[in-house]
């Protein structure tokens, strides 16, 4: 806690100019009150005496006027420092609010990196697999769902060239047997025929296990 001088010195830093304005008012008064006795000094004597007198009558009231400036003086000194830590003060804000703005940038930046990294990994194999399966035949997975016996169901069908490509290189990919395997089929090659659309479409058959069910331990 600020002591009393601590308290005294603060108000006369903070309001200096008030206390040389008193101070100036005081040595008017003062003049005022002195200066019939120092004129009457000035009437009556003469020589060396007179040029003293003159002088102290002088320097009465020049005391009054370098008052005056040095409250003038103060004053301005007070206003300008006002203005300057306003400006301050102003600068500061608008440092603040600069500082804010390029924090939330960086955030901003920071979340965009992270999902572009996210987004820049491959998605676990048995995502994808879901996801493929569920594009060739939404009955997929329903039936996975319904636990097959072992926990293996056996899908046969026919896939055009570009599903059949992709199930490949599903199945050479690691562990991928811990979710689907290829099961030999005859070499059937369709073109356009039983009603189906046209292209090249080749018989297939391969089990898929409920594994593919489990959420990723990698997600």
């Amino acid at each position: 806690m600020p002591s009393f001088s601590d308290k005294l010195v603060d108000g006369f830093i903070n309001h200096g100019w008030f206390f040389v304005w008193i101070v100036f008012f005081a040595t008017i008064v003062y003049a005022f009150h002195e200066h019939g006795e120092h004129w009457a000094d000035v009437k009556e004597a003469g020589g060396c005496a007179r040029a003293k007198a003159i002088s102290k009558l002088a320097l009465l009231w020049l005391i009054p006027f370098l008052a005056l400036l040095g409250a003038i003086a103060s004053q301005l000194w007070a206003d300008r420092a006002d203005r300057n830590i306003g400006t301050l003060l102003t600068n500061f804000n608008a440092a603040t609010n600069d500082l804010a703005i390029a924090n939330r940038a960086a955030a901003d930046a920071q979340k965009a990196a992270r999902a572009a990294l996210k987004a820049s990994k491959p998605k676990p194999l048995d995502e994808r697999l879901r996801i493929f399966l569920d594009g060739v035949d939404t009955n997929i997975l329903a039936s996975l769902k319904a636990n097959p016996p072992n926990g293996l169901l056996k899908v046969t069908g026919n896939l055009n060239e570009g599903n059949l490509e992709q199930l490949q290189k599903f199945c050479t990919e690691p562990n991928a047997s811990n979710f689907i395997t290829l099961l030999p089929v005859p070499n059937n090659i369709y073109i356009g025929a039983g009603g189906m659309p046209p292209g090249t479409w080749t018989g297939v058959a391969f089990n898929v296990s409920t594994n593919l069910l489990k959420e990723s331990s990698s997600q």
